[in-house]
């Protein structure tokens, strides 16, 4: 699960820099509700995140 974040996390700095701190405290909060069933899915320009827990 954690390795999933840290691609996502590095996709977004590698593609948006400047945004990247947005989208790391979003990833790290749904990570911290893990536990919970959530599903998310973020389309940006080029950047592309699904994100799902059970």
């Amino acid at each position: 699960m954690s390795i999933e974040v840290g691609k996502a996390l590095g996709d977004a700095i590698r593609k948006h820099p400047k945004e990247s701190l947005g989208i790391g405290l979003a990833l790290g909060g749904l990570y911290i509700l893990k536990d919970k069933k959530i599903k998310l899915k973020i389309k940006r320009r080029d950047l592309d995140i699904e994100f799902e827990t059970e």
